[in-house]
């Protein structure tokens, strides 16, 4: 059959180049097919839908909240600490979240000996397996288990020290156990001062 009698779709938007230098338009790449060079559309690549909420994470073990501070991490602030707020994001699968500390802009991770540690996101939808956590619901508690080394949990101690992942998986559950509250975000915030601003001007005419 002829060339021309053939379909092609969904490369009907191709463009046929005649020289190899030509240059393709703005938003296309060149890629050789049935015998020719050919600009296609660069591929839209969209990031996963990340949905997030701010919240505080309350420590069975310690009976603090978890903090995310520049130099590590713990479990000993008291309701309302700056460091213990915390976004929680989830992608496609809802029970596979990442934890960052608002103030710090760092994210908690487990490296690959089982310490706590924290890190900053190096680019905007790259990929942190070491700090993404698999949201577990244990007897009425939040278990954050690691889902790249899956035998080690996040936990700590009774002082809101961190605890390896190795003695996590081992100690008692308690030191495992969180609770999440969910915090107002900053634009909440921002609309609930304006309205309370606006009210209060209306108030005094």
């Amino acid at each position: 059959f002829p060339l021309t009698s053939l379909s092609v779709s969904p490369d009907a938007r191709a463009l046929s180049t005649s020289a190899h230098s030509k240059p393709c338009p703005k938003g296309m790449h060149k890629h050789r097919k049935f015998g020719r060079h050919r600009c296609f559309p660069i591929p839209n690549k969209q990031p996963n839908v990340t949905n997030y909420m701010f919240v505080q994470i309350y420590s069975r073990a310690s009976g603090k909240y978890i903090q995310v501070k520049r130099n590590g991490v713990d479990a000993g602030g008291v309701n309302g600490s700056q460091y213990a707020l915390l976004k929680l994001e989830t992608g496609d699968l809802a029970s596979l979240v990442t934890i960052q500390g608002v103030k710090t802009n760092r994210y908690l991770c487990l490296n690959r000996i089982g310490h706590i540690v924290t890190r900053k996101k190096k680019q905007e939808f790259s990929t942190m397996k070491r700090c993404e956590f698999y949201q577990e619901d244990v007897k009425g508690y939040d278990q954050y288990r690691s889902a790249k080394y899956p035998q080690w949990i996040l936990g700590f101690s009774r002082r809101g020290r961190i605890l390896s992942g190795i003695k996590s998986a081992n100690c008692k559950s308690k030191c495992s156990y969180f609770l999440r509250y969910q915090q107002p975000n900053a634009q909440t915030r921002k609309h609930r001062r304006n309205l309370r601003q606006m009210l209060g001007k209306l108030m005094r005419r």
